[in-house]
């Protein structure tokens, strides 16, 4: 249960961060900066993601053909 309230909590912190990025992001450069900034944020968050499943998909070659 305390495990399930903290994963929450930490979901909404991150959440927060990323919100007020945004709003920094707007404030500093308008509307269409604060999208560029969101859309470079999206692209950073997949790009990370992409990389670590092609590692998965790296390693499990390499198991595969070690016999």
């Amino acid at each position: 249960m305390l495990k399930m309230v903290g994963v929450v909590v930490a979901i909404a912190v991150a959440g927060l961060l990323l919100w007020w990025l945004v709003d920094l992001a707007w404030y500093l450069w308008g509307g269409l900066g604060a999208l560029i900034f969101g859309f470079l944020l999206v692209y950073l968050l997949f790009y990370l993601w992409d990389r670590r499943k092609i590692k998965e998909s790296e390693d499990l070659i390499a198991q595969a053909n070690r016999f």
